[in-house]
């Protein structure tokens, strides 16, 4: 794979950072691949190279490329990170006989000019932002830990397009989710900041984006504004209190992970996973006494970034964290202020995936003692029912899921006949 031709773009109000793509092992066409913003957030937008590379090098492992060569300098930082993540990525999805690829550099190394002159004092720290609970508590938690006058203080929030796990990949969603989220972030003190990118067309399979990519895409994005930002964090979606829970050692394999994304990092920008240690019932409790946050709660897929159904399991699992704290009266965010049993009933959709298994049952067993605290005995009979429908015990069936996603050839098991990747 080459990366070549960098350039930028200006018109309609908007600034394009853009490379054109040609694969040399693959019988695919070129394609022309762009970050871009609106002129209100230029400053600090700048054509940084590790962005595209980071956009790239996964997409260019999968399809078994046997390079990357950059037609521009590359941190040397980044590529030792990149190191590590592909090897920890061929370990997790790939056949030992997946070779490795090479990252060439054609103009030696990249450094911004904000990293080497007093202008880095300048710079900003920045988040990942869907108004999900994880991007909402990570917003939240950073205000109340930091003062405004701390460098790690987030000021910048950032919205990506295509980002959302099942949303699709249009700018009118994006445009929509500025103007829903905007009032949220500016109560916290922070800038919305829409990102328009096509990274995902490199490779579209969802499965590819979720388990091995979408970290990645996070960081190519933030790397595209690297004169700006000094820090950037990505909120976790797992925690340490799932792990302590069911005895796990350490996290199961997924695009963005603890392991991975500090990783991504380059001299000109450090990436941060954030919030490892908080459950997702902690994380609604850092949002307990922020209404704003509260009333823009946004974890319906199939709506996003509008209103949420209040039926999907997803919308279901938040209600119950919130009706567990006392909060779910509080929230405009969902259609209704309680639950019953029956709704619980969409809990068993998850079961089709292993990694979901594993995370969504630490969530909702954390449920049950604060909503029998609470009085709720139905909805706590009605999860034990609901992930423990043939009387298995959930140890043994989280041993099962565990066998079937970790370790060395897990995906080749898999047998969707959508993945594994290609050999």
């Amino acid at each position: 794979m080459r990366i070549e031709n960098l350039r930028t773009e200006n018109g309609g109000g908007r600034v394009r950072q853009a490379a054109t793509v040609v694969w040399e092992d693959n019988h695919r066409p070129r394609q022309e691949i762009y970050f871009e913003t609106s002129n209100d957030f230029a400053h600090g937008f700048d054509l940084n190279p590790d962005a595209f590379l980071l956009a790239c090098v996964l997409p260019a492992m999968h399809h078994r490329e046997t390079r990357i060569v950059v037609d521009a300098g590359i941190c040397p930082g980044l590529l030792e990170g990149l190191k590590y993540v592909l090897a920890t990525m061929r370990h997790w999805f790939y056949d030992p006989q997946h070779s490795p690829i090479r990252i060439e550099s054609r103009q030696g190394s990249y450094v911004t000019n904000a990293a080497t002159t007093q202008s880095a004092e300048h710079k900003i720290t920045g988040s990942l932002f869907s108004s999900g609970v994880d991007s909402l508590a990570l917003l939240r938690d950073n205000h109340l830990r930091y003062p405004p006058d701390h460098p790690w203080f987030i000021r910048d929030a950032f919205i990506i397009m295509g980002q959302n796990i099942e949303s699709d990949m249009s700018e009118p969603t994006v445009r929509q989710a500025v103007v829903d989220f905007s009032a949220v972030t500016a109560d916290a003190g922070a800038r919305l900041i829409p990102v328009y990118t096509n990274v995902r067309a490199l490779e579209t399979d969802g499965k590819f984006f979720l388990r091995v990519n979408h970290g990645a895409i996070m960081a190519s994005v933030v790397h595209a504004f690297a004169q700006r930002l000094h820090t950037a964090f990505i909120a976790s979606s797992d925690s340490i209190g799932e792990l302590a829970f069911y005895k796990q050692p350490t996290f199961p394999p997924w695009g963005s992970h603890p392991l991975i994304d500090n990783y991504y990092s380059s001299a000109n920008l450090q990436i941060r996973h954030e919030n490892l240690a908080l459950t997702r019932l902690d994380k609604l409790r850092v949002l307990a006494d922020w209404d704003a946050g509260l009333q823009h709660i946004r974890v319906c897929g199939r709506n996003w970034p509008g209103p949420n159904c209040g039926k999907c399991e997803k919308c279901v699992r938040t209600q119950l964290g919130l009706l567990a704290l006392g909060l779910l009266d509080k929230s405009k965010a969902f259609p209704a202020n309680d639950l019953t049993a029956e709704d619980l009933n969409v809990v068993r959709v998850k079961h089709f995936d292993p990694r979901f298994n594993i995370a969504t049952q630490a969530i909702y067993y954390e449920l049950m003692a604060p909503l029998e605290a609470a009085g709720r005995h139905d909805l706590a009979r009605a999860i034990k029912h609901a992930e423990n429908p043939r009387g298995k015990t959930p140890r043994a069936r989280l041993r099962r899921a565990g066998k079937h996603l970790l370790g060395r050839g897990s995906a080749q098991r898999d047998g969707t006949g959508k993945w594994p990747p290609p050999k």
